[in-house]
């Protein structure tokens, strides 16, 4: 039976771990007006969420490797430290140039803030108490995917995208005192670090091929979803002429539909190998990249737009799923390494991407479908070719 102090310790663990992925999300709906605010180009506001993913994914790893010497609570308070200096440059932006800046920080401060929900539940839990929190923690994270965007546009439709970002420090101040009232759950610690020994195991699970070919189909896949967070504020908003309110229910409702096929991916799989499901969803995403595509050919409205974005959504929903979870197979262990370098994989890929894409402005659908097209052809291309050379003698 859970007790109310192990409420209150999972409730932190949940506010730690969510504050990230509700950071990138949460002000999408307002970048068509800091675009006009600060009289910018629609690419270079979304720089602004490149650079948060880049600040994310290039110090994962670091962070929940030194959290394993100095303890977890000094990293907690260090990176939200941090996350609240980029989050503080963002509310007093008097540029774009600036709001990058606080973004690519924010992104360093929440790598390790949000890494260290799982590290805590693991250093807390076992077995299958600890499998059964970690399946909590899953909800509240889906969940936070699901609200940001909405509540964003609410935000954004009373009071403007400043305010946004307000909000976002008093969390991160919460968290800096939850932090400091925390009593570290590392009791073997490791003194010193052996940044060899991490890279050997770096290289070690690099060397497994499943992993590194299913990792990067995930990471794919993850860009896919992060371009359409990118670019369709600006096509609902701007081209379409809808209410950033109306940007974050459509989000919303679209994340239900994930969840709903996510779990029928689940129910497929006893019927269907995991290797058609996924050449299932690949067609779906193909699907939706064509109708994208010829789009512009016809007058956009909300209705075509939805039905153009569905099918990439219920596609990623087979996909992801399917590739993490092969993806980690054949890991028996550095299993937190793993975790580590896939998480990174997609913030990289995901911030590479957006960079591209921010090149091409948003006056049609056509750039959203070639990247979808692109990106498509590319994950099944590295799945076919790892499977090949896994069949090769």
């Amino acid at each position: 039976m859970i007790n109310k102090q192990q409420i209150k310790f999972f409730a932190f663990v949940v506010i730690i771990s969510t504050i990230g992925q509700m950071s990138a999300e949460v002000y999408v709906p307002s970048l068509p007006y800091i675009a006009r605010e600060f009289n910018v180009s629609d690419s270079l506001v979304q720089l602004s969420i490149s650079y948060f993913l880049l600040g994310m994914g290039i110090t994962a790893i670091f962070f929940g490797y030194i959290s394993d010497f100095i303890g977890r609570r000094k990293i907690l308070l260090i990176s939200s430290i941090i996350s609240s200096i980029g989050t503080f440059i963002c509310c007093a932006a008097p540029n774009i140039y600036w709001l990058i800046i606080g973004r690519l920080c924010q992104g360093v401060g929440f790598s390790g803030v949000s890494g260290m929900g799982n590290a805590i539940l693991r250093d807390k839990f076992h077995g299958v108490e600890y499998a059964k929190y970690l399946s909590y923690l899953g909800i509240a994270f889906a969940l936070s995917i699901d609200l940001a965007p909405f509540i964003g546009g609410f935000l954004q439709e009373w009071f403007g995208w400043r305010i946004i970002f307000v909000l976002i420090l008093l969390y991160n101040l919460l968290v800096i005192y939850l932090a400091y009232r925390y009593k570290e759950t590392l009791l073997i610690k490791v003194y010193e670090a052996n940044w060899s020994d991490l890279f050997l195991k770096v290289v070690l699970v690099c060397k497994n091929k499943d992993f590194v070919v299913y990792s990067l189909v995930s990471a794919i896949i993850y860009s896919i979803f992060m371009a359409y967070i990118a670019v369709a504020t600006f096509i609902v908003q701007e081209l379409i002429g809808k209410s950033p309110i109306w940007f974050g229910t459509m989000t919303l409702c679209l994340s239900f539909l994930y969840a709903f096929f996510s779990f029928l991916n689940g129910k497929l799989l006893n019927r269907i190998s995991i290797h058609n499901v996924v050449i299932v969803g690949y067609v779906f995403v193909a699907l939706s990249a064509i109708m994208l595509i010829l789009l512009p050919i016809f007058k956009l409205n909300v209705t075509m737009f939805l039905i153009a974005i569905a099918p990439m959504v219920i596609g990623s929903a087979f996909i992801f799923a399917s590739a993490s979870a092969l993806s980690f197979a054949t890991i028996y262990e550095n299993i937190g390494v793993a975790a580590a370098i896939s998480g990174s994989s997609r913030l990289l890929v995901g911030f590479i991407v957006i960079a591209i894409l921010s090149r091409f402005h948003t006056t049609s659908t056509l750039p959203l479908g070639l990247a979808f097209a692109v990106l498509c052809f590319l994950a099944f291309g590295v799945m076919h070719l790892g499977e090949n050379k896994n069949a090769s003698p």
